[in-house]
């Protein structure tokens, strides 16, 4: 057992979700080929030894996100979200869900775009699980606060999410506040959805 007598066991997926919260920003500027293990060290504020304790390999770092037990543990973390709602409450709801997605792309988009260039099958996949449990409950708020949507403009609002949600963790030019914005937008006016 590692550690010093009388100091709590190390939350080890907790420092590596900060080690990787930390290198995200490099690796989103350099790249998974331009960013070396030094500069991932530096950005961590630790040695390259202590890095590769965490991360047997740079693969494991860029990617550290989009793993199954990445997956798992940031699905159980208790979110930010408020205690069940009241009707008048619907609203800040919607607000908390809205901010949970802008939030989470630039969290995302340095291993999603790292994983494509790699050629790391896993990203959509990941990316497409994440969405799967994420946007239906953005939808149900969006219901909750415009109740006149139909089951037709629900999907239509869904498929809208999920394409600017994607296409911002795509597009390294898109900021949190233009995806706030178009998120905004399809929630406010609603997609035009035939039947």
């Amino acid at each position: 057992m590692f550690g010093k007598p009388g100091r709590p066991p190390e939350d080890v997926f907790q420092r590596r979700l900060e080690i990787y919260t930390a290198v995200a920003p490099l690796l989103e500027k350099a790249g998974p080929r331009g960013l070396t293990m030094r500069q991932a060290a530096v950005a961590a504020h630790m040695s390259v030894g202590g890095l590769y304790h965490y991360f047997p390999s740079k693969r494991d770092l860029v990617l550290f996100v989009l793993s199954p037990e990445a997956l798992q543990r940031l699905c159980e973390q208790p979110h930010e979200m408020p205690p069940p709602m009241q009707p008048a409450d619907s609203r800040v709801n919607l607000a908390t869900f809205l901010e949970g997605l802008v939030r989470g792309v630039p969290f995302l988009r340095p291993a999603v775009l790292a994983a494509i260039e790699l050629g790391a099958g896993p990203a959509f996949a990941f990316v497409e699980t994440t969405m799967t449990v994420s946007v239906p409950d953005f939808v149900r708020a969006v219901k909750d606060v415009r109740p006149d949507i139909g089951d037709a403009e629900a999907r239509a609002i869904d498929r809208a999410v999920r394409h600017a949600t994607l296409g911002a963790m795509l597009d390294r030019s898109v900021s949190a506040s233009e995806l706030r914005n178009e998120l905004y937008s399809i929630v406010q006016r609603g997609p035009i959805a035939r039947p």
